[in-house]
């Protein structure tokens, strides 16, 4: 980790990145794409919406990974806290890809470009104003998302086997400074909040991910039935660290002095660079 804001959990494994040559450097910058209304409630707010696991595009997300490790496992531990059901998970995506047509397409045609540093120490300030009653369990989990099939293979047999082994023989293993029960659950909940399935690869995601009781919000879901819970933090008088904002392919110039404008004269942002999509494509 070259970052100044280490993450607690890695500090405690990283030798697992390392044996199975996993990427866990943090990228200098980090995207997120989105809607015009959702950037404007981002700016108008000063705030980040972090949406239930349980709610993203991918219906599996939080599913799929249980059931891999739970192959692995044999039977008795199987019944063991670990694989237990987490209280309320919440995830923010930003992605290594910049300028993307697949993001564009799927997200929304704005691309925000974040310092990775500032915003891991935004988020990490934000669970401070948390109170305690609000039940957080750790800070926060990021990282690069898995997506490898071999490498999660590896680590949902050797997460369950070599846990058992430190318990069950009290004997060292490759791993024994993991055996106290509550840091392979950190690894656990680590892990599995950050690997999905193959096909979604190409969405290169870089994930922070809260898990808390805090309470949360509801936001109402145009397309299906029902509503999506979110968690909605930021730090009042604190203003998010921007670093620019690309328009996607189907804007032109006037869009962007409209919105450079716009977060002058409403918001005093000076400094963030506008700029439109590199790439062209046939309007239909």
């Amino acid at each position: 980790m070259n970052s100044g804001s280490e993450q607690i959990l890695i500090k405690e494994f990283y030798e697992i990145y390392e044996i199975y040559e996993i990427d866990y450097n943090i990228p200098s910058v980090v995207y997120h794409y989105t809607s015009a209304a959702a950037l404007l409630s981002i700016l108008e707010n000063n705030s980040l919406w972090l949406f239930d696991r349980k709610y993203m595009n991918d219906v599996m997300d939080s599913s799929y990974i249980e059931g891999r490790f739970k192959e692995k496992c044999s039977d008795d531990f199987k019944q063991t806290n670990l694989l237990s059901p987490f209280v309320q998970q919440y995830v923010f995506s930003t992605t290594k890809a910049y300028d993307s047509f697949f993001h564009y397409n799927c997200y929304g045609n704005y691309c925000i470009a974040f310092s990775t540093v500032n915003l891991i120490d935004y988020i990490a300030n934000c669970i401070k104003t948390f109170g305690p009653h609000d039940g957080i369990a750790h800070l926060f989990t990021y990282s690069n998302v898995i997506y490898d099939e071999s490498v999660v293979d590896k680590l949902c047999s050797i997460i369950p086997v070599e846990k058992e082994k430190s318990l069950i023989n009290n004997r060292n293993t490759r791993f024994s400074q993991f055996k106290e029960f509550g840091k392979w659950r950190s690894i656990y909940k680590h892990f599995s909040a950050i690997i999905k399935q193959k096909g979604f690869a190409c969405e290169q995601e870089f994930r922070f991910l809260i898990e808390t009781k805090s309470k949360q919000k509801y936001l109402l879901n145009k397309t299906k039935t029902g509503v999506i819970p979110y968690l909605d933090i930021k730090i009042p008088d604190v203003l998010l660290t921007i670093k620019s904002i690309k328009i996607g392919p189907l804007a032109n110039s006037e869009e962007i002095e409209c919105l450079r404008n716009f977060l002058l004269n409403r918001y005093g942002y000076k400094d963030i660079d506008i700029s439109l999509s590199d790439l062209k494509i046939r309007k239909i």
